[in-house]
C-alpha cells in the first residue's frame, strides 16, 4: 500500500520553522568541545544546513560560537555535499593535517569520503559512549594522576579479594603489585611509597601476602617462586638488597624444580604447581645477576619460549587469568635485555600482541597492550579506541577494575585499581 501526503510549500517552510524553534544544544557534545578549546586543539565548526534555519535556530536558542577557531557554513564551498570535492577544499581552505584530525558528526555518509583523506570519524548519537573519545588525553591523563596522588601513598599494597560463590569482599595488604610496578613503570611509584618498598630489602624473604593470617587463610601459603624473583629482581636493581642475599636465594630458587627440572612455583614438594609467568621473572633475575648461563634457567627458557611462540599463555595462567599479564612479564624481560634475550622471546612478544590486538578485553588488558604497542612502536589505535570506550566519567579512578590475580583454591579473584591506573596512564 502506498500513501502520498501533499502539502504546500508554506506548510513545507512552517514543518521547516517548527523544527529549528524545538532544536537545542547538545550540551554535552559542547561541554567535549570546549575542552578540546582548553586544551590547546583547534575546533573547526561547519554548518550542514542553509543560512535561514541556522538563523532560526540561533534565534531561538543562541549559543557562543567562538569555541570555534573557524566556523563554516556548507555555502562556503563550491561543492554543495560532503564528498571529495568538499574534503579536498575544507583540508586546503583550513589547512588541517588529516593524520591530526577528526571529524564528529551524526550523519553517516560524509564519513566514507573523509576516510579516504586519511581522517579519523567519531559517529555520535544522544547515547553514544564515543564521546569520551572527544575527551583530551591531558585531561584523562591528569585525572589519573590526581586519583594515583590522592591513594597511592596508603593504598600502594591493598589488594582486593572478591569470592565468586558469595561476593564476598575483603581488602588485604599484598607487595607484589607495587614491586611489580616499581620495575615496571619506576616513574609511577611516588618517593614515599618507594621509601617504603626499599625497607623490603633488609629481608630476604617475601610471602604473597604480608599478614599472617592471611597466611594461614590460604591453606598456610608457602613461599613462592613468583614473588621472590619480583623481589629480589626489583629491590636489588634498585640498590635496596646486596647481591649476596640475590645470589643465595637465586640458588635456592634453581634448586626448587620438578623431574623434569621445571621451576616450581611453590617451595613446597607436595604443590607442585608450575606457572610460567613465574618463570620468566626467575629469568628476569638470572640476567640482572648474570646467571643466565645455568642450566636449570636454559631448560626453563626454552619450556617458556615454547609456551610463549605457541600461545600457551593466550587462556591465563593458573595464578594469572588474563593473557596480557603473561604478554607483560616477557616485556618486562625483553625491554630490559633486549640485546642479549634469545630473539624467540622478542618474536613471540610481537605475535602474541599481534594476535591479542582487537580481542574483547577488559581495561588493564588493553592498558598492557598499548604499553607493549607503544615501545614496538606500533600506532595501536584499535585497543586505545575501545579502552576510552570503557571509560567512566566519574571522580577517582574512571574505569572498572580488573582482575589481576586468581584464587584457585578459594574461588575467586583478587583486584588492585591503583596497578591499573598506573597501568592506563602509561598506556595514554
Amino acid at each position: 500500500m502506498t500513501v502520498t501526503f501533499k502539502a504546500t510549500e508554506e506548510e513545507i517552510i512552517q514543518t521547516i520553522n517548527s523544527i529549528c524553534t524545538s532544536a537545542t544544544l547538545d550540551l554535552q557534545v559542547w561541554e567535549k568541545l570546549k575542552q578540546l578549546k582548553y586544551h590547546g586543539k583547534k575546533v573547526i565548526g561547519l554548518f550542514t544546513i542553509a543560512a535561514s534555519e541556522y538563523s532560526q535556530i540561533n534565534k531561538n536558542d543562541p549559543f557562543d560560537t567562538g569555541i570555534f577557531d573557524v566556523l563554516w557554513n556548507l555555502s562556503d564551498f563550491s561543492s554543495g555535499t560532503p564528498d571529495l570535492n568538499f574534503w579536498n577544499e575544507v583540508i586546503k581552505t583550513g589547512e588541517i593535517s588529516p593524520a591530526e584530525t577528526i571529524v564528529i558528526d551524526r550523519e553517516l555518509e560524509i564519513f566514507p569520503f573523509s576516510s579516504v583523506f586519511g581522517i579519523r570519524s567519531i559517529f555520535l548519537d544522544d547515547q553514544n559512549r564515543l564521546l569520551n573519545m572527544i575527551t583530551p588525553d591531558e585531561k584523562i591523563v591528569r585525572d589519573i594522576s590526581t586519583y594515583l596522588e590522592k591513594e597511592f601513598p596508603e593504598g600502594y599494597n591493598k589488594t582486593l579479594i572478591r569470592y565468586a560463590e558469595t561476593n564476598k569482599e575483603v581488602i588485604t595488604p599484598e607487595p607484589y603489585a607495587p614491586l611489580l610496578l616499581w620495575s615496571l613503570l619506576p616513574e609511577a611509584v611516588p618517593p614515599v611509597v618507594v621509601d617504603k618498598l626499599k625497607l623490603l630489602g633488609k629481608k630476604e624473604r617475601i610471602n604473597f601476602f604480608e599478614n599472617e593470617k592471611d597466611i594461614q587463610a590460604f591453606n598456610t601459603l608457602p613461599y613462592d617462586i613468583d614473588t621472590s624473583s619480583v623481589f629480589l629482581g626489583t629491590t636489588y636493581e634498585n640498590g635496596a638488597l646486596s647481591k649476596d642475599v640475590a645470589e643465595r636465594e637465586l640458588d635456592r630458587i634453581l634448586t626448587n624444580v620438578n623431574s623434569s627440572g621445571i621451576l616450581l612455583l611453590y617451595f613446597d614438594k607436595y604443590r607442585p604447581r608450575i606457572e610460567p609467568a613465574a618463570i620468566i621473572n626467575v629469568i628476569y633475575l638470572a640476567n640482572l645477576l648474570n646467571r643466565q648461563h645455568d642450566p636449570v634457567i636454559r631448560e626453563n627458557q626454552h619450556f617458556v619460549e615454547k609456551i610463549l611462540l605457541n600461545k600457551g599463555w593466550e587462556h591465563g595462567t593458573y595464578f594469572y587469568p588474563s593473557p596480557e599479564f603473561f604478554l607483560l612479564v616477557t616485556f618486562r624481560l625483553v625491554r630490559r635485555f633486549n640485546n642479549v634475550i634469545s630473539k624467540a622471546f622478542r618474536d613471540g612478544l610481537m605475535s602474541g600482541l599481534a594476535h591479542r590486538t582487537g580481542a574483547v578485553s577488559n581495561p588493564l588488558e588493553l592498558g598492557i597492550r598499548l604499553i607493549i604497542s607503544k615501545w614496538l612502536g606500533i600506532n595501536n589505535t584499535a585497543d586505545r579506541t575501545s579502552l576510552l570506550l570503557q571509560r567512566i566519567d566519574r571522580p577517582g579512578f574512571q574505569w572498572e577494575a580488573s582482575p589481576l590475580y586468581s584464587l584457585p583454591s578459594a574461588i575467586g579473584s583478587m583486584y588492585n585499581p591503583l596497578f591499573d591506573a598506573a597501568i592506563i596512564k602509561s598506556a595514554l
